[in-house]
């Protein structure tokens, strides 16, 4: 059954009180911020070739990263800041390590961790202040997913070179299991892009766009998604604000635009919403009230 919809258009601008802030890469590349349901858009001078990051650490400070567009010594580096307010950003910290997707954040024992999928294909984790990341040579196709399970258990997921998605686990931050299939090894998901992770009821949530272009959702340990009727040509994103679950995504309309919906319980969502703001390259959202 098709979600209702409505549209939401943008409001005067305000600072960003918001459940929600969404970030995404524009048509003309550069990084946008807005908060939801403020609707104020705030475009930055950062420009990158993918999606963004977002997450907010335990005191509250939004941090934004992305792939630096402009090459130096070949590589794209992996950049963040932060803000107390979603509109006002710190100058731009950068990460002098290649990545060739776009990164991923998470809160895990109480730090920002920050992921990336290095030039060389390999994955890369580690604190957002660290300097040396933990390297593990899997074969990553795409940006890496990351998320935590009360704080205590961090995860990673990835799609493969076959658009197989599987995942990992950490106590520690750098010691991993062994890969796990997405869905289990009688029924592996696929896609063409990067999965994403939120934890929502002390459930660890999994999204991703499958190979068809729906939308799918699902308890990590489940082997049967539950696929939305909607559609995307990018990966998804998932965060959690006001006691639920938000799934967002691109629109395969003309003009690309953002989307949102919510479920109180993992399975039953609410009315769609789109926003008129466009991206080719995809969206990241996550639960934020500013300071």
């Amino acid at each position: 059954m098709q979600p209702q919809e409505k549209t939401q258009t943008k409001g005067v601008p305000v600072a960003s009180p918001a459940s929600l802030e969404i970030a995404w890469t524009g048509t003309d590349s550069r990084l946008n911020v807005m908060g939801y349901p403020g609707l104020q858009v705030d475009t930055l001078t950062q420009k990158s070739s993918y999606a963004p990051a977002v997450i907010v650490s335990p005191s509250d400070v939004l941090y934004l990263a992305w792939t630096n567009q402009q090459s130096q010594s070949g590589l794209h580096y992996v950049n963040y800041m932060t803000s107390q307010d979603g509109v006002h950003f710190s100058p731009p910290a950068q990460i002098t390590q290649g990545s060739s997707a776009a990164p991923s954040l998470t809160v895990f024992n109480g730090a920002v961790y920050i992921a990336w999928t290095g030039s060389d294909k390999s994955l890369n984790i580690m604190p957002i202040t660290g300097t040396s990341p933990n390297q593990a040579a899997l074969n990553v196709a795409d940006a890496p997913a990351l998320g935590t399970l009360n704080n205590s258990t961090l995860y990673v997921a990835w799609r493969d070179s076959s658009d197989l998605l599987y995942y990992i686990a950490s106590n520690d931050g750098r010691n991993f299991s062994a890969a796990s299939p997405v869905g289990g090894p009688e029924s592996q998901q696929k896609s063409r892009h990067a999965p994403v992770f939120a934890e929502f009821s002390g459930i660890l949530y999994i999204a991703w766009t499958g190979t068809n272009n729906r939308l799918n959702l699902m308890p990590i340990t489940n082997s049967k998604p539950k696929t939305i009727g909607e559609t995307s040509e990018t990966a998804p994103s998932l965060a959690v604000a006001g006691g639920q679950l938000y799934l967002a995504w691109t629109g395969e309309d003309s003009n690309h635009s953002l989307n949102l919906i919510a479920t109180g319980d993992g399975v039953n969502f609410g009315t769609k919403v789109k926003i008129n703001e466009s991206t080719n390259a995809g969206l990241s959202i996550v639960g934020f009230v500013s300071n």
